[in-house]
């Protein structure tokens, strides 16, 4: 045992299990609701609209049944059970520290809203809809390379941790749960992108396929594209090809969804996920650098979509789009050109719009990033310096924030993200800062 002595200090095996609950953020959803409003209705050109002022009768305050959401008397607590099982180690007379847990989590009852029926007389319901797993991973590794009572000191910890999350029960049946961005299909992660799968710019004529049963190339319905020369759904080099879903040989131009599928292999969960953080020491003089990672994940840069999306307007295009893409976004120009995104338009008459810049995979981006948190260099100044200015202990520090990011995607920053992996712009951007600080202690 004596020479394991020698390399193992410490060792500690952990098992810890837990339960609990959340409720839906609205109390009111086992109520129907009632609402004052002028207007009931998608908006003021819809014949189905109510256009009487119904916040009143006869002098009396009126409230009429909201008919959007309908009660839900069964509604309960979403639930969640978790079993960890974790180690911590250390070695070498505590220089080197690992911990490990693997862990899972089962959530039960989760609340997403379910579109009903016109015939019901309301528009949704929202339920305990979804069951979720979440299995996953944590390690973390810190070595100290010099001994602890010597007086330069250089520490080094790395962490790693990877989760998935994927769909174990739906309601309904199990009918999988589409919604107008993602999907829960049971088995499957969760959260799978739901839209038009993009291919790329055509690049010629003869590359579309053609329906055996008529002898036509795919064409487009539904756009506008080339109406203007009678030539109304031809798709011309230059636009975008997506994924013909249901084998008819027509693309949705219209963006009706009809041609919407769940993306593969394009998780917005990250594969690997973690940390670096060292700290060089030498008596009072101290360096520590943090830094962050995540790997194997993809984000939709919604934020670039609505810029694109100016150009599939005519009128848009020069009262919006004036934006200078330069150096970052490689449009098609002509047949043989590589790039990545369509040709834009100008005017309908050539080519013109078939929702080019709609929401589709074409703006799926890699998530991957490395950022270097945060630098900071302190030094202690000696006691007997500090005592003789009246304090215990004083200490300068300088400190950059936001040091440096290299980043996959477009977007400024890859970690302001939705769950579902959508980045809407939120939020500030990566603002790099330097603080110059003085901490006393009397």
């Amino acid at each position: 045992m004596k020479p394991l002595k020698n390399v193992l200090s410490f060792g500690k095996f952990r098992v810890s299990y837990g339960a609990s609950g959340s409720i839906a953020a609205d109390p009111l959803l086992q109520y129907n609701s009632f609402i004052s409003n002028t207007n009931i209705g998608a908006g003021i050109n819809n014949i189905y609209a109510n256009k009487i002022d119904v916040k009143t009768y006869g002098g009396v305050g009126a409230l009429l049944a909201d008919f959007n959401k309908i009660a839900n008397k069964s509604l309960s607590w979403s639930k969640s059970k978790e079993v960890d099982y974790g180690i911590d180690l250390e070695f070498f007379n505590h220089r080197i520290y690992v911990t490990g847990d693997i862990y899972s989590r089962y959530t039960s009852g989760s609340v997403f809203v379910s579109e009903l029926p016109s015939q019901v007389g309301y528009n949704s319901i929202r339920s305990n809809l979804v069951d979720m797993i979440s299995n996953g991973w944590e390690f973390g590794v810190t070595g100290y390379l010099f001994p602890r009572t010597s007086p330069f000191q250089w520490d080094m910890t790395l962490n790693f941790s990877k989760n998935s999350t994927s769909i174990a029960k739906l309601g309904n049946g199990g009918r999988d749960y589409i919604t107008s961005n993602y999907a829960f299909v049971v088995g499957q992660p969760a959260f799978q992108y739901y839209t038009y799968e993009y291919l790329g710019p055509l690049q010629s004529i003869d590359d579309l396929p053609v329906n055996p049963m008529t002898g036509e190339r795919m064409k487009y319905y539904g756009a506008d594209a080339g109406l203007a020369i009678n030539q109304q759904g031809k798709i011309f080099p230059g636009m975008p090809m997506f994924t013909d879903v249901n084998g008819d040989y027509l693309i949705d131009g219209a963006d009706y969804g009809n041609d919407k599928k769940i993306i593969q292999g394009k998780s917005p969960e990250p594969k690997i996920q973690g940390g670096f953080q060292t700290n060089i020491k030498y008596k009072n003089l101290n360096l520590r650098v943090q830094s962050s990672f995540a790997f194997g994940n993809y984000i939709f840069n919604t934020s670039l979509q609505q810029v694109l999306s100016q150009y599939d307007d005519n009128t848009a295009f020069f009262t919006k789009a004036l934006y200078d893409l330069s150096g970052s976004i490689n449009f098609w120009e002509k047949p043989g050109d590589n790039a990545y995104y369509p040709m834009r338009y100008i005017s309908y008459s050539d080519g013109g719009s078939a929702r080019s810049f709609r929401a589709s995979s074409m703006f799926l981006e890699k998530g991957d990033y490395w950022s270097v948190d945060d630098i900071t260099l302190s030094y202690n100044i000696p006691q007997k310096w500090s005592e003789h200015i009246g304090f215990t202990r004083v200490n300068v520090f300088s400190t950059v924030r936001n040091a440096y990011m290299w980043k996959a995607s477009n977007v400024p920053d890859p970690r302001m993200v939705t769950k579902t992996g959508y980045y809407n712009g939120q939020g500030y951007p990566i603002n790099r800062s330097l603080v110059v600080g003085l901490n006393v202690q009397l």
